[in-house]
């Protein structure tokens, strides 16, 4: 049997997983087992404690290290785990990490239920594996929700003050962990409050009374104000407007007042960040109040009313044709030096409009690297080296491997289908020789069992066989004239389509773009090509490098 070679990977969201059998070790164990029993060796294994796979905001580092081992170690063809839960729970987001590793000729594992994915059932198999995760999330996450809804109104009995529901404390407050007796294991009975930030309390209380409601300080002579004192925010970051238009929004300014609020943020619609108000869960005098309700009310009076019944057009329709997220949802153009996406940036008078990191644009140039970039070099460039990736001799090669591929997805399938109607025509025969041998004289009560038995079988095979209907291939030949009119569309489309067009065009071919301030290079993360390019042509303006490609999908 072949050497394989591979990383093992472990997971639990909660600690308390261990009682249920599913520990990190009892996982890890489970991987050691089939690595042995598959002559496999494990190069690197690692796991994460407390780290949930169905939210897209918690990171985990020790997944990351065994993806970038897992990446860049060529001997490594698998990625080892329990089960497809403790990879991913997102569907979408397994499918872009497993596509990605694919890229590197590595395939994920689960010990516990393992299929080839190569073949149509394996596909299937697969499929179901993420859609339950992802539905046994969203069941889980109801019923939290649900117990959040009412735990918000809880008071404690000592101090008075309502529970908290987790997450970070506004500016003002700061989380303290109380304990309230043991539950029926034993285990203690942990709550959270709210109570004054030593330091943040009396600035939060200055900067509403004092600076807002006696002075009418805008909010960027707040900034300056502030950033001149040398203070800086809750996170130890320079005051910035976002900070200060967060402290002045009306919730935030009720919460300082001792409102809770639950239920607000709607991260189901795209674009609008809040629900309606009367789905919010409103408790009053939660916590202690840092200002009294009238300030809060005066202070949002002065900050004026900002009427929108529609999304600012800039957003919907913006001519920067790199900011903003792509369809994965990720950051379009990044600075590496901070890790901040690029914005905007218009200075006026003979400056050209440019492209640089935001961070620089909203925390000041000792944020970051003050690096700019032309906008119209920029878009052309990125548009030029577009075309030059999809040329008519790339499309006609394209066009024979969909053809092959059309031939032997449709090939597999109709063997796997011929093996079930197969097998479905033995067990009906199998089922006629065993009635004519109970006709005939034979123990009815055996054969009786074995006939249930086929039968069983059979019906087995029926299911079997209507599963794969759904897995048809859907492959269909693509028309290569017009995709050939549609790459040459693009400078149609350029000059003639919206903005939004424009940036969903680009969008298309392009996943992800990085500028590196300090060696003034762009690199262009391409979507994965139907032909890997092997490109490595650098284009030079004002000393910034495009960098056009490295290998297929970079």
């Amino acid at each position: 049997m072949k050497q394989l070679y591979a990383v093992s990977y472990g997971r639990v969201s909660d600690p308390r997983q261990a009682d249920k059998g599913i520990s990190v070790p009892a996982q890890l164990q489970a991987n050691r087992h089939y690595a042995e029993s598959n002559n496999i060796i494990i190069v690197a294994e690692d796991a994460d404690e407390g780290k949930s796979a169905f939210r897209d905001d918690i990171k985990r580092p020790r997944f990351e290290r065994l993806l970038h081992i897992a990446k860049t170690d060529p001997r490594i063809t698998l990625f080892l785990v329990h089960d497809s839960s403790r990879f991913c729970r997102r569907k979408r987001q397994a499918n872009v990490l497993k596509a990605d590793l694919e890229r590197h000729g590595v395939r994920v594992v689960s010990v516990t239920s393992p299929y080839d994915e190569k073949t149509i059932a394996g596909k299937w198999m697969e499929s179901i594996e993420e859609t339950r995760s992802e539905t046994e999330s969203m069941a889980i996450s109801l019923h939290v929700l649900s117990k959040m809804k009412s735990h918000i109104a809880m008071r404690d009995p000592e101090t008075g003050w309502c529970y908290k529901n987790g997450g970070r404390a506004p500016a003002g407050y700061r989380n303290v962990r109380v304990q309230r007796g043991v539950d029926s294991r034993g285990i203690p009975v942990l709550k959270q409050l709210w109570e004054h930030d030593p330091e943040w309390a009396t600035l939060l209380r200055h900067i509403v009374v004092d600076c807002k409601i006696a002075q009418r300080m805008s909010h960027k002579a707040i900034v300056e104000y502030l950033n001149a004192q040398k203070i800086r925010s809750p996170e130890g970051r320079p005051i910035c407007i976002s900070f200060i238009c967060e402290l002045f929004r009306e919730d935030r300014l009720l919460q300082a007042a001792g409102y809770a609020f639950w239920n607000r943020e709607d991260r189901r619609v795209k674009g609008q960040r809040f629900k309606d108000r009367s789905e919010w869960v409103t408790v009053e005098n939660a916590h202690p109040a840092i200002i009294s309700r009238e300030e809060a009310q005066r202070a949002r009076e002065m900050c004026g009313q900002k009427h929108r019944t529609r999304v600012p057009p800039r957003l919907e329709d913006s001519p920067w044709l790199f900011t903003g997220k792509n369809f994965d949802s990720e950051d379009f153009f990044v600075c590496t030096a901070c890790g901040g996406r690029m914005a905007s940036h218009i200075q006026g008078g003979r400056h050209k409009p440019s492209y640089r990191c935001g961070t620089v644009t909203y925390q000041g140039k000792e944020a970051c690297r003050n690096e700019q970039i032309e906008k119209v070099w920029l878009e052309a460039q990125i548009v030029s080296q577009i075309k030059s990736r999809f040329t008519s001799e790339t499309l006609d090669l394209l066009m024979l491997q969909v053809a092959e591929a059309v031939e032997a997805e449709t090939s597999q399938y109709k063997v796997a289908l011929g093996n079930i109607e197969k097998a479905i025509r033995e067990a009906n025969t199998e089922i006629g020789n065993l009635v004519k041998a109970v006709a005939k004289g034979a123990n009815v009560d055996l054969y009786n069992t074995m006939i249930d038995e086929c039968q069983a079988g059979l019906r087995e095979l029926h299911r079997e066989k209507e599963k794969l209907a759904l897995a048809k291939p859907a492959i269909s030949n693509v028309d290569i004239q017009r995709l050939k009119e549609y790459v040459n569309s693009l400078d149609q489309v350029l000059a003639q389509g919206t903005n939004r067009e424009r940036r969903d065009f680009i969008r298309t071919f392009i996943r992800r773009m990085k500028f590196d301030p300090d060696e003034k290079r762009i690199t262009i993360y391409w979507y994965a090509n139907p032909i890997q390019v092997q490109s490595l042509d650098m284009c030079t303006h004002e000393d910034v490098r495009c960098l056009t490609g490295v290998g297929g999908g970079t």
